[in-house]
């Protein structure tokens, strides 16, 4: 069965902004690309998932997800529905999919 994790994640500048009083941007946007590094690693580590698709919500998210070597789907409209939206019409070959939230920096391939 072919599956495909799709990994939400909002325009950068908006990523983490409750932290914003403890966290610089720099800062924020380090945090954010470390946990999508570690939610990646998981996906790629789960037998079950065959591709790992970022639906990103402006370039600079869709080149964090290149840089790890993502496809990526940009989906400039704010809303996870919206981007579940887009991810579902571009994942339409797929025989199976799994949401995975970007900031899950706990995660595991077995968690999944």
């Amino acid at each position: 069965m072919a599956t495909t994790a799709i990994v939400p994640l909002k325009a950068l500048a908006a990523a983490k902004g409750r932290l914003s009083g403890a966290l610089d941007t720099a800062q924020r946007r380090r945090l954010v690309g470390e946990m999508l590094a570690r939610v990646v690693v998981a996906c790629r580590g789960c037998d079950a998932v065959d591709e790992v698709l970022l639906v990103a919500g402006d370039a600079a998210a869709g080149d964090l997800g290149r840089g790890l070597g993502l496809d990526v789907l940009v989906v400039p409209q704010p809303g996870l529905l919206t981007a579940l939206a887009a991810a579902d019409a571009a994942t339409a070959g797929a025989e199976a999919t799994l949401v995975v939230a970007a900031d899950l920096p706990l995660a595991r391939a077995c968690d999944l």
